[in-house]
């Protein structure tokens, strides 16, 4: 966690919100086991590695290149 300092880059934003709106918290009984941890957008890694260096965060996509390499016309 990124306590006490916010949240870290890596951390999984998404799926931590979709826990916490379905009632999933660290103190509770089910933390850490099903239904809880099934709860996920099925996303596990970021489409671009962070960078090593400060600002860390990699450049965004230009909007017009396909990163998958199928465009639509």
């Amino acid at each position: 966690d990124g306590f006490p300092n916010g949240r870290r880059l890596g951390d999984d934003t998404v799926d931590i919100s979709l826990r916490a709106v379905m009632g999933a918290t660290p103190l509770g009984d089910c933390n850490g086991e099903s239904p809880n941890q099934d709860l996920t957008d099925g996303v596990t890694v970021n489409d671009k590695p962070l960078l090593t260096s400060f600002p860390y965060i990699p450049a965004p996509h230009s909007g017009y290149d396909d990163p998958n390499g199928e465009r639509e016309e």
